[in-house]
């Protein structure tokens, strides 16, 4: 009997391999598309059914990660809060220095380093001339004497 990616996991599908391939070297869908052979729709559909079954996975290894990185918070920290004295004490600058490494490396691990999205509320393409002047003066942004009708 002929096993495919279908009814054993463990075969790895090898169209899913050359989009995976294709993608992670940073082609588009397009291209990806037309190298496979597979309508655009089917390499998405494709690498969103992959990459929800590696969600669990990745979850597991996200927690796994953030339990280490506990681990090493509560056994460089542990030493210096166990009595009164040690608790208003500093913490020598190399554990400061390793503190802030994890905490660091936590917060990539978990994305909340990531920069915010700000959403653009106007477009300055619906603006008017005079509105785009005023705009630019709001912002400090010099308008040259040749593009500025109404020289002040």
């Amino acid at each position: 009997m002929a096993y495919d990616a279908n009814t054993n996991p463990e075969i790895i599908d090898p169209q899913l391999t050359e989009i995976l391939r294709l993608r992670c070297e940073g082609h588009s869908f397009v291209y990806i598309s037309a190298a496979t052979k597979l309508p655009q729709h089917v390499v998405k559909r494709k690498l969103e059914a992959y990459a929800e079954s590696q969600k669990e996975e990745r979850e597991a290894l996200v927690q796994k990660c953030s339990d280490q990185l506990d681990y090493l918070w509560r056994r460089q920290l542990d030493p210096y809060c166990r009595t009164e004295k040690q608790r208003s004490e500093a913490l020598p600058e190399k554990t400061a220095a390793l503190l802030l490494k994890i905490a660091d490396q936590k917060a990539k691990l978990l994305g909340l380093n990531a920069p915010t999205q700000t959403q653009n509320s106007h477009s300055f393409e619906s603006m008017d001339e005079a509105a785009l002047r005023e705009e630019a003066a709001r912002l400090g942004i010099p308008v040259p004497v040749a593009l500025d009708p109404e020289p002040q």
